[in-house]
């Protein structure tokens, strides 16, 4: 596995070097999408984004990114594999799951490498200023294990489904409202709604350590974090594996 891992992360080095006109293509897109939202706010309600909301803005957007890239990355990958007519070899020569766990492990790599860019490019420009609290990394490490499990689950419907471009631009949006949605502000229900949510209780966490020292609960901290957590891993990886034995009971693996 480790050998994979290896030969995943050269890969994804040399594509990020090789291209690297994409690369920062990607990064303004990023910042200048973030800008959006700060505008279409302010032209909504007639007032700036400041302080403890512009934080939780920042932290929600940023995650977004790393589930957006993760899903992207997993699925996208099948369908490349597809297209060059590869993806039966990797049936053949290696098992699938752990494929792709390699690569979603070095995607998230490259990603939270990404992510810090971008964040440091957004603080550059406002002027904003985000205290890091050594606590935020049980939460991010939860959200980066979900994002497995969400990958998983993409990767399946591409293996079953051939082609979900679409599909995927609907799931990116559609996260970024769920990130962005006040759970903390919210009733009683919507806060249990939120428990089940991927990556809900990493966001609310995680806007309570950045925007100041707080007192944080243990459940709030670890134990809604670490139960979102696997319960997304478990429920994409139950899907890939569901996806995957359909299609290889068919035999369509390589029917595109």
């Amino acid at each position: 596995m480790l050998g994979l891992i290896s030969g995943e992360f050269r890969l994804s080095k040399t594509i990020y070097f090789k291209y690297p006109l994409n690369s920062i293509s990607m990064l303004v897109s990023y910042v200048a999408i973030f800008y959006g939202m700060i505008g279409g706010s302010y032209l909504a309600s007639g007032s700036p984004i400041l302080g403890s909301n512009l934080n939780a803005l920042v932290v929600g957007y940023s995650l977004w990114i790393l589930i957006q890239r993760t899903i992207d990355e997993m699925g996208l990958s099948i369908s490349q594999e597809a297209n060059n007519g590869t993806l039966e070899q990797i049936y053949i020569s290696n098992s699938i799951s752990k494929v792709l766990f390699a690569r979603g492990v070095v995607n998230m790599i490259f990603s939270s490498i990404f992510i810090l860019v971008t964040v440091a490019v957004i603080l550059f420009f406002t002027g904003h200023q985000i205290v890091l609290d050594p606590r935020e990394i049980i939460p991010i490490a939860c959200a980066l294990f979900a994002s497995l499990g969400l990958g998983y689950a993409v990767a399946g419907i591409t293996i079953y489904a051939k082609r979900i471009d679409n599909l995927l631009q609907i799931i990116q949006y559609l996260f970024l409202a769920l990130l962005l949605i006040p759970y903390d502000n919210a009733g009683i229900y919507l806060r249990i709604v939120s428990y089940f949510v991927p990556l809900a209780p990493m966001v609310s966490v995680l806007k309570q350590l950045t925007n100041g020292p707080a007192m944080v609960s243990y459940n709030d901290l670890l134990v809604l974090p670490l139960i979102n957590a696997l319960f997304w891993f478990v429920l994409g990886y139950l899907a890939f594996n569901f996806c995957n034995i359909q299609v290889q009971k068919r035999g369509t693996i390589g029917h595109y």
